[in-house]
């Protein structure tokens, strides 16, 4: 389409369901970890018969959602290419899997998480008509004149969290964690597209509230 000023070979993914970060923010609401610079959730979760498991102290769980925290916000990104061998792209792909972060309830169990209520938790965060709307009202389209300068800085992944207050942080060389609201607002979505790539990336952790 000549007449469309979306470049025809900028890909950018939208990731508003990481199967990483989401559990964790329902853990850090549900067993009240406090972790700073994580936002109050919108909407926020019934975390049902959620609760802290007393099989370590609240500092402990803590450090452990921390340091999950950074590995799901690292991973995040975009996903390397593999090659274009069939038996070499399974191999990859073998060896890819095993070097990537586990849920956190995979790594220390599900005591004291709620799978249901998260589950219900996930679901009134995705209406069916969230893809509905034109492709021109589209925030990617909304912000297009800086969503491509930052693409040519090398932002590949846009990574959406229901925060309850404008929020951001870029993840990585190649992805930015926003909350939906501020997506959804033009200006504010076109600032921090701006300065995508103009500073050194951090992955974003957040560090236990004491």
């Amino acid at each position: 389409m000549p007449s469309d000023p979306w470049p025809h070979d900028m890909v950018i993914a939208v990731n508003d369901g990481d199967h990483l970060l989401l559990p964790l923010l329902f853990i850090n609401e549900a067993w009240q970890l406090r972790a700073t610079r994580i936002p109050s959730l919108n909407p926020p979760p019934d975390v049902g018969g959620s609760h802290r498991p007393d099989t370590a102290t609240v500092d402990e769980w803590r450090l452990r959602w921390r340091d999950a925290w950074g590995q799901a916000v690292a991973a995040a990104g975009v996903k390397p290419e593999p090659p274009a061998d069939a038996e070499s792209a399974k191999a990859w792909f073998r060896d890819w899997v095993g070097q990537m972060p586990k849920p956190f309830t995979q790594v220390w169990g599900d005591a004291g998480f709620d799978r249901d209520a998260y589950n219900a938790w996930v679901s009134a965060l995705r209406p069916p008509d969230r893809h509905h709307r034109p492709l021109d009202e589209q925030p990617e389209r909304r912000a297009l004149p800086a969503l491509i300068g930052a693409w040519q800085r090398g932002l590949r992944t846009v990574v959406t969290l229901p925060f309850a207050r404008h929020w951001s942080a870029q993840g990585g060389p190649h992805h930015l964690l926003i909350a939906e609201m501020t997506r959804e607002d033009t200006d504010r979505y076109s600032t921090r597209l701006e300065l995508f790539g103009t500073m050194p990336p951090g992955n974003a952790p957040a560090a236990p509230r004491r």
